[in-house]
């Protein structure tokens, strides 16, 4: 998981101890996950991308085609 808020980040730590949580923006996925955790088979998303603005949207979209598998699946969805 890959978090940008402080609080949420440590509660996700406490929480959840299996789950590898990384402190990090998704405008910068391929500089915060390492060679080793790449490529990515799944990336699943709650980000309110209609709240951003379209240069953020595009630079996060351009991560996610960095990072993700050729085969791999992209799921956004917001609430």
């Amino acid at each position: 998981a890959i978090e940008s808020s402080i609080e949420f980040f440590k509660h996700m730590r406490q929480e959840f101890p299996e789950v590898k949580t990384i402190l990090g923006q998704a405008e910068h996925l391929s500089k915060i996950l390492s060679p080793t955790q790449l490529p990515v088979a799944a990336i699943v998303s709650s980000l309110p991308l209609r709240i951003l603005s379209l240069e953020t949207q595009n630079n996060i979209m351009r991560e996610i085609d960095k990072v993700l598998a050729p085969a791999g699946y992209y799921i956004q969805y917001t609430y």
